[in-house]
């Protein structure tokens, strides 16, 4: 019970006077009386700010000279707002409102921890030192520890016998030793007479360092990747990551090859808002090795008929996605290259060809042309109306192949769009009749072609599309007539058979036809679970399957495209040759979806978290055959040297899929003409998360020599891969591809990665038949190389 005398006090002390001083006089009157915990008797207010007085907790408070000191013993709290001081004992004077604190010192200031024997703080100037003390920085997970701890004005501090490290382990498994030091918050740590260790024990030592200590994105060296390859030699790739601000930063990496020289490259990130984003990266090498002869590249590269006589190479290669004024948006892919062979022989590692495509891949839901092919770069502008979108577009076709001791550039046919510019009418009913089910949708195109040395020439192109869905309780029929009415004006005539005249002009109007049919038949089966799933606080997370459905699905489509005579037309592309159509698609699918019911957790009406329940779908499996009857195939005149096969192979698609466990893809083609199978596509993937996994892919193509597959060679590769997660860390990723036809490994790799609290490990291993490499690379956590 607390006495009378302190009540009385504290219940009539001002307010404006702060809860410390009314407790250091209520303290001097009770003349050394014994309270209990005052956490007991005041509630604190839970939201100061810095000139907010510090409120004072512990288990025994005295008053001593007048109340111009008071010595709290037992359980010692001091508290402002989020910051706080604890101690076994502490002595506060009021007048310099400077505090000394001795057992089990520990404070929280700014979100970081501070750990000491013994500590003496000004509160005021929010200045002090420390014996024996420990900083720990949060958000980078770095603890400064130090014999003697000075802490200036700001959030600057300064060490004697100074020990740094990321680890929480004991001994740590890596550490900094210096004879003295001082540290900025969100800023830098300066060490002098530095030793860096591992468990303990020193392994080198620097005069003189600086290393990162800021909570936000920091500037600095990062860890070098290091390794040998068979065709680059000995290899240390070094980033150097520079933050400009919030949004933008640039990263230059530093790339030394033994065998081949020094790479140059920079990467330039940008980030204003969810949509507004870019990755630019552009790397340049003069290379030690040229081959003017092809017998002088490096097997598989000698086999394509072209050689590389040039010193100088590079690649530029970057994606934006941007929201501009008005709802318009803009994407742009670069990709261009010095020859034909860099992405192949710089594929992997942190300037590779494989990081980037992963990187374009993840942050911009795209990615670049494989390694093996020419590059594309585009500028895409759109814009969407709502009932209809427009678009411009630039793309620029880039061939690897001509120039560097090949075919002059001059002699280059890669055709260019520059531009496109493109309307679309959105499918819908026809204004003022409505109630019909007649739709309309339109494209209109224009488009400028323009290659070095080729037909050049103005391509406008109009597509109307009339479709009218009738639905009923069996099914759904569509018929769709579309109308492809197409002008060509010529500017050149090197490759092209139209007739050179006054106007250049040459049109082409195509009428195509198309109707499809489809039911769907259905039978749900409820699997008797009388109980409602229980909403309670340990039941989120749960899951459970709560009905079945089985779907079986018919469709059939006519596609129809008259003849109409091309031959003498331009020829930019694929759409200026349309071949004429009639056939008739066929397929049946059996789907099983099951119904997911989850107990998550979700606010009610309040805003308060509470269990709910989500229901999902997921379609389990998934069965379709389809097959197709070519009328123009039955009837083709020619068929002295191939037989006529109207009837396609046979697709038969498998999808299983069962929660994040398992999932199979499986296309198998079926010939009814050469009774076997004609190609596979397979991919079965099993993984128990964050414990083991493996993929298998086999794709297999049988040799066919028919009309429409003429020369079809035979292909059968199998793909391989497996990861598991040992213990302590320690985690293996396998890789394996063999091309069963030629009998030739393909590619095998081996990675031995370890994690740990505060580092990790990287070895890889990989070979194939453009290399064999070997790397390494670690990460300390928390920590940069400046």
């Amino acid at each position: 019970m607390t006495p009378p005398a302190w009540k009385a006090v504290t219940h009539t002390c001002p307010r404006a006077i702060g809860l410390v001083f009314c407790l250091c006089l209520a303290a001097a009157l009770t003349a050394g009386m014994v309270s209990p915990t005052l956490a007991q008797e005041f509630e604190l207010p839970q939201e100061l700010d810095e000139n907010a007085p510090w409120l004072i907790e512990a288990d025994k408070l005295v008053g001593l000279h007048d109340a111009q000191v008071v010595e709290a013993e037992g359980n010692v709290v001091l508290r402002q707002g989020p910051n706080y001081l604890q101690a076994d004992f502490a002595r506060y004077y009021r007048d310099t409102q400077w505090v000394y604190l001795e057992g089990n010192v520990r404070a929280g200031l700014g979100g970081d921890e501070i750990e000491a024997e013994s500590a003496e703080f000004d509160l005021a100037n929010k200045v002090g030192w420390l014996t024996n003390g420990r900083i720990f920085l949060v958000d980078p997970h770095i603890y400064f520890t130090g014999e003697t701890i000075h802490k200036s004005f700001g959030d600057t501090y300064s060490f004697e016998n100074a020990y740094v490290t990321a680890c929480d382990s004991c001994p740590a498994a890596w550490s900094f030793s210096a004879d003295e030091g001082e540290v900025t918050i969100d800023g830098y740590a300066e060490l002098r007479g530095t030793s860096f260790n591992i468990l303990g024990q020193p392994v080198a030592y620097l005069p003189y360092m600086i290393m990162p200590a800021k909570t936000t994105r920091q500037s600095g060296l990062l860890f070098p990747e290091l390794g040998y390859t068979k065709h680059l030699g000995f290899f240390m790739n070094l980033p150097i990551y520079v933050v400009i601000d919030e949004e933008n930063d640039i990263t230059f990496y530093e790339y030394v090859m033994s065998q081949r020289g020094f790479m140059q490259g920079v990467e330039y990130r940008n980030q204003l808002s969810l949509e507004t984003r870019s990755l630019i990266r552009f790397d340049y090498i003069f290379d030690q090795e040229i081959a003017r002869e092809e017998r002088q590249e490096n097997s598989p590269l000698n086999r394509d008929g072209l050689v590389r006589s040039n010193h100088s190479r590079y690649w530029l290669r970057g994606m934006v996605d941007a929201d501009l004024p008005a709802e318009w948006k803009l994407k742009l892919n670069l990709d261009f290259t010095s020859d034909q062979n860099y992405l192949r022989e710089f594929n992997a590692g942190l300037s590779g060809f494989n990081r980037s495509k992963n990187e374009f891949l993840d942050e911009f839901s795209r990615t670049i042309a494989e390694n093996d092919q020419n590059r594309t770069s585009e500028l895409l502008l759109t814009r969407d109306f709502g009932f209809f979108a427009v678009a411009g577009s630039i793309e620029w076709n880039q061939s690897t192949a001509h120039g560097h001791g090949n075919e002059t550039p001059e002699r280059d046919p890669s055709l260019q769009r520059v531009p496109e510019l493109t309307a679309y009418l959105f499918q819908d009913r026809i204004p003022g009749i409505e109630n019909f089910p007649l739709e309309l949708a339109a494209e209109a195109q224009y488009t400028y072609f323009w290659r070095q040395y080729g037909t050049r020439g103005h391509r406008m192109d109009l597509t109307p599309t009339l479709s009218m869905p009738l639905v009923c309780e069996y099914g759904s029929i569509i018929p769709t007539v579309i109308w492809r009415n197409t002008l060509w004006d010529v500017d050149d005539f090197k490759t092209t058979t139209v007739a050179e005249g006054d106007d250049n002009i040459a049109d082409r109007s195509l009428p195509m036809f198309d109707v499809e049919a489809f039911t769907e038949l259905y039978r749900v089966w409820d699997l008797g679970l009388d109980e409602p799933f229980p909403l309670t606080m340990d039941s989120v997370g749960n899951s459970r399957t709560a009905a079945i459905k089985h779907a079986i699905q018919p469709r059939i489509e006519y596609s129809g495209v008259p003849h109409v005579e091309q031959r003498d037309m331009p020829y930019f592309d694929d759409m200026d040759r349309i071949e004429e159509q009639q056939e008739l698609t066929y397929s049946l699918t059996n789907v099983i979806t099951a119904r997911e019911e989850t107990v998550v957790m979700g606010t009610d009406e309040d805003g308060s978290a509470t269990p709910a329940l989500e229901v999902g779908y997921e379609d389990v499996v998934r069965l379709t055959l389809e097959q197709s009857y070519d009328f123009n195939e039955a009837t083709r005149e020619d068929s002295r040297q191939y037989d006529r096969r109207p009837l396609s192979d046979i697709r038969a698609e498998v999808t299983i899929h069962y929660d994040e466990y398992l999932s199979l893809t499986s296309r198998t083609w079926y010939s009814v003409y050469e009774h076997l199978i004609t190609e596979h596509e397979h991919t079965l993937r099993a993984e128990v998360p964050d414990m083991v996994g493996a993929q298998v892919s086999f794709d297999f193509q049988h040799d066919i020599d028919e009309f429409k597959r003429q020369n079809r060679q035979a292909i059968s590769i199998l793909r391989t891969q497996a990861w598991v997660h040992l213990l302590y860390g320690l985690s293996l990723d396998l890789q394996w591809d063999y091309d069963m036809s030629n009998e030739v490994e393909l590619n095998r790799g081996l990675g031995v990665n370890f994690q740990h609290q505060c580092f990790d490990v990287h070895f890889n291993y990989s070979r194939s038949g453009l290399d064999e490499r070997f790397e390494a690379w670690v990460n300390l956590v928390g920590f940069n190389l400046f």
